[in-house]
């Protein structure tokens, strides 16, 4: 079976929220697009978009990373890692699962109030 995530945080927050360990992990190269293996990866974080508003990049080489670094200065680009994702994605974790946990508490506590007469 293969999964497919918009997003590094949303890969990390995948197997979390399963508590699977994926066989292995890709992403795509941000220079070919092509699929490149997510620990062999060069990460580069900036205030560039994603689709989930993550901001890392993933290349081949660093040689590459520091290509994209240089052109893309104006976005704050700058060289990363797994584990600044990794805690980015938790810390936006937790925070969706409190807000879920508080929203079920609160439609729990509206409808014990709506079965009053």
């Amino acid at each position: 079976e293969h999964l497919f995530f918009d997003d590094s945080g949303c890969l990390l927050n995948g197997s979390r929220k399963t508590g699977e360990t994926y066989e292995a992990e890709w992403v795509r190269d941000a220079v070919s697009n092509e699929w490149i293996e997510a620990d062999k990866s060069t990460v580069v974080h900036s205030d560039a978009a994603t689709p989930m508003k993550y901001g890392y990049f993933f290349f081949s080489s660093e040689k590459a990373a520091n290509e994209y670094i240089a052109e893309h200065a104006n976005e704050n680009a700058e060289l990363s890692s797994w584990d600044a994702i990794e805690a980015v994605s938790s810390e936006r974790y937790e925070m969706k699962m409190q807000k879920e946990s508080e929203a079920h508490t609160n439609s729990s506590e509206q409808e014990k109030g709506s079965h009053h007469d």
